[in-house]
């Protein structure tokens, strides 16, 4: 165990320490172990934060927008043959939901396979998504 210098500990977080012990029946450590926890993951942040902006204003480190990255990473949407026919066949409402589900929910989702349902057997590289009373694959 440690030995803890109070005297460095205000005296109004002495008692919210004690207060909080009181009402919850948690001894001190408890709370002074979370105390010093945060205290440390704050200063880790902010010298990482420090040392990251003195490499950007070195130009040691790169800064980019984050309009063109996610431009970059972005998903692609792809229709196969198959889909063209489809989506020529059926009426133009539903030709313009599935299109904007598709450019606007799947393709600027960041994690569309979230939304979607993995197939299974031999076809378990592909997903489903589900649309109304369509099946997106």
């Amino acid at each position: 165990m440690f030995d803890l210098h109070l005297d460095i500990i205000s005296p109004p977080k002495i008692t919210l320490i004690n207060n909080l012990g009181d009402a919850t029946n948690r001894t001190k450590n408890f709370y002074l172990k979370g105390m010093v926890s945060r205290t440390s993951e704050e200063l880790e942040d902010y010298y990482l934060a420090a040392e990251g902006k003195a490499m950007i204003a070195s130009q040691q480190e790169q800064v980019f927008d984050v309009d063109k990255v996610r431009a970059e990473v972005a998903w692609t949407v792809k229709l196969s043959t198959l889909a063209v026919k489809f989506l020529k066949r059926i009426d133009r409402p539903n030709q313009e939901l599935i299109f904007k589900f598709m450019t606007e929910k799947v393709a600027k989702h960041p994690d569309p396979v979230s939304l979607a349902k993995k197939l299974s057997g031999n076809l378990g590289d592909f997903y489903r998504f589900r649309l109304v009373d369509y099946r997106i694959v």
